[in-house]
């Protein structure tokens, strides 16, 4: 996503990560170097398609995140786990695939 996540967009943002899963998806890296900006509503929506997708057993991970948006998410009444938040998306990727393998 090129664009700030925010109450406008984030449903459309979720629709999009959901519309994306199939049936053998095991996890989603969410990268959010282009993210310039949350707000509350994003990082909520986070968090909720976070707790779906974990019923789902898919993991939902975030790479590149700027400091605004981190600091946003860690504010949300339920935030993201902090080892789900990456440097990079290779570091998200090889953290996911570890984790995968583990199961």
């Amino acid at each position: 996503m090129e664009a700030g996540l925010f109450f406008a967009n984030a449903d459309f943002v979720r629709a999009r990560i959901v519309e994306s899963l199939t049936n053998t998806t095991q996890a989603v890296i969410l990268d959010g170097e282009t993210t310039p900006f949350i707000d509350v509503t994003g990082a909520s929506m986070l968090v909720q398609v976070r707790n779906d997708l974990q019923r789902r057993g898919v993991d939902l991970v975030l790479a590149r995140d700027v400091g605004q948006v981190r600091d946003v998410v860690g504010k949300t009444e339920e935030s993201l786990r902090t080892d789900a938040i990456f440097a990079t998306v290779d570091d998200a990727y090889a953290a996911t695939v570890n984790n995968l393998d583990r199961r």
